[in-house]
């Protein structure tokens, strides 16, 4: 079987990743699936989606860097788990066939590397820069 496409869209927050992806959705002749990363983070039970438990999926941080203070966001274990599965879903997808872009912020260079190993043998493109943590 011929592998689908990967294409990773990787940006901050709000950066216009979801309207390209569904521009791209508009107009490529191919079906790709809509494999994102709100996808992925909305299939979590409602209670981890709000406090308490949001810190156990992402948490923000404030950081002093060159005198001035930063917000950083990292995952929580969950949150961690859950990339994992994206990433390893996406690649899944491909190896069956299906074409797949997905939105993403790529925060920790664990899951840059993770993508690179299980995207190695698939035609898979990223757009956009990692991000540094």
């Amino acid at each position: 079987m011929t592998p689908g496409n990967i294409v990773i869209l990787n940006g901050t927050s709000s950066s216009g990743k979801t309207s390209i992806l569904k521009a791209l959705q508009g107009v490529l002749d191919a079906p790709y699936l809509d494999a994102g990363i709100d996808k992925f983070l909305w299939m979590l039970p409602d209670r981890y989606l709000r406090e308490p438990l949001w810190h156990e999926v992402f948490e923000y941080l404030w950081r002093e860097e060159h005198g001035a203070m930063t917000l950083t966001i990292q995952a929580g274990p969950v949150g961690r788990a859950v990339m994992s599965g994206m990433h390893h879903a996406i690649a899944a997808l491909a190896r069956a066939g299906s074409n797949v872009v997905a939105d993403h912020v790529l925060l920790e260079p664990a899951w840059v590397q993770e993508c690179a190993a299980l995207f190695s043998d698939l035609p898979a493109f990223l757009v956009g820069g990692a991000l540094s943590a």
